[in-house]
């Protein structure tokens, strides 16, 4: 009896130091992954997010080191090493002392760290809220993903004066795209283009807050996603501007997942996931989006050329997003990518004899080509702008 009186205040003793031991997201330093499609990504205690390796869709032999949602079936990546995009298998990501997060190809040579750190790496942390941070001694900052963004904002993130968002080149090609959010020390967020990233300017703005005041206690100071999913600018006066102006409230952030994405297209998009997948995988589902017409936000007297579907190609929003075709006669430049523009499946020249029958006219109905135009004509019908195109072998398109 009193054996069994001692097991039992034993198992009484030991279960809640048991049921206590739980991961707590703590990385320690030295801790290693290597890019090869099995090994364990360092994930944040309540499973949302991971930081590792994911696969190219399109070859397993690929990597990009990448934090991302973990409990979703398309694992959505919210941040990303861009300038080693891609990594081959093999591939090494480690929690250095010195350099914080090392990365190295299969011959040991440095593709990235994490740059010049205040103090020695202690640990590293997957919080829940999807921040990879970096911890010296006494638990102190020395690095947060939360503080270098990529293409994608997290609920509890901000963009300080001369941070920026930056969008990938396509869906899957992680290095440095064209389209740049920002906020500036005017107090505005703006949404940029820039035709090269080695360009020291900015093409052109084509999305503006309107949150700059020539009282500077009214200026904006950051642009925040709030903890409950609501992205605003903060003003320095404390006062915040809501970049939707509606009453509508989101869906509940305890049953859903949120990311704000600047699309390697050019559109700012708000998203929301369920976190509970018992009826299905809806995907992600649009809240709100800027600017609300990236066809007409994008053109050529905003400075940015090519606009959203690249040269030559149509561009229509559908549910908020550009939708590229190319007219009759042309091609995508591109097979793999319908924003990479079109080209002719002809050679225009201009020969001596030209009498305007060597090409014809398709019609493209409800669409413009703003600020293109070389001449102007006043002309009474659609067949005297037909003709008048005809006559010029240097016409390429005519507008009626």
């Amino acid at each position: 009896m009193a054996m069994a009186a001692f097991l039992l205040f034993l198992i009484i003793l030991l279960f809640p130091l048991h049921s206590a031991a739980q991961f707590d997201g703590t990385i320690p330093a030295g801790a290693s992954i290597t890019a090869n499609g099995t090994s364990n990504p360092w994930r944040s205690p309540n499973g949302d997010f991971a930081f590792g390796f994911q696969t190219l869709p399109d070859n397993e032999d690929l990597f990009v080191l990448s934090i991302w949602f973990d409990k979703i079936p398309d694992k959505t990546i919210v941040w990303y090493e861009k300038d080693s995009f891609p990594v081959r298998q093999g591939s090494t990501v480690r929690l250095d002392p010195i350099a914080g997060i090392s990365l190295q190809d299969t011959q040991g040579r440095t593709l990235y760290t994490s740059g010049d750190l205040p103090g020695p790496v202690v640990d590293g942390v997957m919080n829940n809220t999807g921040n990879f941070v970096l911890r010296g001694n006494d638990s102190t900052l020395l690095w947060e993903s939360f503080k270098n963004p990529t293409d994608t904002m997290l609920p509890g993130q901000t963009i300080e004066i001369a941070g920026q968002l930056i969008s990938r080149s396509t869906a899957a090609n992680f290095s440095e795209g064209t389209f740049y959010g920002r906020m500036t020390a005017d107090g505005n967020f703006y949404l940029s283009t820039k035709t090269f990233p080695s360009n020291t300017g900015f093409d052109a703005n084509y999305f503006n807050t309107q949150t700059s005041d020539n009282n500077d206690s009214n200026s904006g100071i950051r642009l925040a996603f709030s903890n409950t999913a609501v992205l605003s600018i903060v003003r320095r006066n404390g006062q915040t501007t809501d970049l939707k102006s509606d009453s509508k409230s989101p869906p509940a952030i305890a049953n859903n997942y949120y990311r704000a994405t600047l699309d390697f297209y050019g559109v700012f998009t708000q998203y929301y996931h369920p976190r509970n997948l018992t009826g299905g995988n809806p995907g992600w589902t649009i809240q709100y989006s800027w600017p609300d017409n990236i066809c007409t936000a994008l053109t050529r007297s905003t400075g940015t050329g090519a606009g959203a579907c690249g040269y030559n190609s149509i561009c229509r929003v559908e549910n908020s997003r550009p939708n590229c075709r190319c007219p009759a006669h042309f091609s995508l430049a591109d097979p793999s990518n319908v924003y990479g523009g079109c080209t002719a499946n002809y050679v225009q020249t201009c020969p001596l004899d030209h009498i305007g029958d060597e090409y014809q006219l398709s019609e493209v109905l409800d669409a413009n080509w703003p600020e293109n135009d070389y001449a102007r004509e006043n002309l009474n019908t659609e067949e005297e702008c037909r003709r008048r195109c005809l006559d010029d072998c240097f016409c390429g398109a005519a507008v009626f």
